[in-house]
């Protein structure tokens, strides 16, 4: 790595700016303070001093060709190059399905991954459905370490061998752990890396949404599905949202003080969006 004594290693990182900016710092401390932006922008080719600052401060985007301006200039290893272009597009893409596409390249680097395993963990935990799903099945009083028994518990049916993956990724993340033999929840609450929070809620509530689609083929009396249209103004918008958060908070408490034993599992989704266009 150019101007460095010691490579700085790209794969700890999740944001290219905050390693842009690492880089910049300790080059200039190894060149006693003389290594400056104007520098740095002469080398990979950029006209403006102010232009990497900007970048750096997310202020800019990095082109395709900035991409590899940055890391000619660097002297970024082929692999070190890959992983800086698919963590550009990552950083900068605004839907949450191609940031997902972008984070799924980069888990596919073997030391990013390592690097990351407890922000992979998180990922999986929640961009699987059945990951949670698993973890409240636990809780029931018929539950069984099965796998074949899990795999087939669950609706709609999993493998066995993700359940054994879902299992240990739930211990791993201390979610579950092994109480006399026989698995127990913990009162462990998943908290994710910020910076996948988006994309990782837009997953999971998708996934959600799908099968609460296909329970519409289950019995009437094993769901309940309602749906209301109606025509509300902003003010009313908002105090319906606040009165959707405080009955989850309800229904969260009732089940939380309740001393009866669970039996199943389900999944409660509510929705309220918009179908039609506002200026507000």
């Amino acid at each position: 790595m150019k101007g460095l004594s010691k490579r700085i290693d790209i794969n700890i990182y999740k944001n290219y700016r905050v390693f842009l900016e690492d880089y910049f710092k300790q080059r200039q401390l190894e060149s006693d303070g003389k290594f400056s932006y104007r520098q740095f922008s002469k080398e990979a080719g950029f006209g403006s001093p102010n232009y990497l600052p900007m970048i750096i401060a997310g202020k800019k985007n990095l082109s395709h060709e900035g991409i590899y301006r940055i890391a000619q200039a660097m002297e970024l290893a082929r692999k070190d190059t890959e992983i800086f272009e698919t963590m550009v597009y990552f950083n900068q893409s605004k839907k949450p399905e191609e940031q997902k596409h972008y984070f799924d390249r980069l888990l596919q680097f073997k030391g990013f991954s390592i690097a990351n395993t407890v922000t992979k963990d998180q990922y999986s935990f929640l961009t699987s459905w059945y990951n949670v799903a698993i973890r409240e099945l636990v809780s029931l009083v018929s539950f069984k370490p099965n796998l074949f028994w899990i795999a087939k518990k669950l609706a709609p049916n999993i493998t066995a061998q993700q359940s054994k993956e879902a299992l240990e990724l739930l211990e791993r993340l201390g979610l579950i752990k092994k109480d006399k033999g026989k698995w127990k929840t913990t009162a462990e609450h998943i908290k994710t890396d910020p910076i996948i929070n988006d994309f990782v809620a837009y997953t999971f509530h998708e996934q959600m949404i799908d099968l609460a689609k296909s329970s519409l083929k289950q019995p009437a009396n094993s769901r309940d599905i309602s749906a209301v249209t109606m025509s509300v103004s902003l003010d009313q918008f908002t105090e319906i949202k606040k009165k959707l958060a405080t009955f989850r908070d309800e229904i969260q408490t009732y089940l939380n003080e309740s001393t009866d034993k669970p039996d199943r599992v389900v999944q409660f989704n509510y929705q309220l969006f918009h179908l039609s266009n506002h200026d507000d």
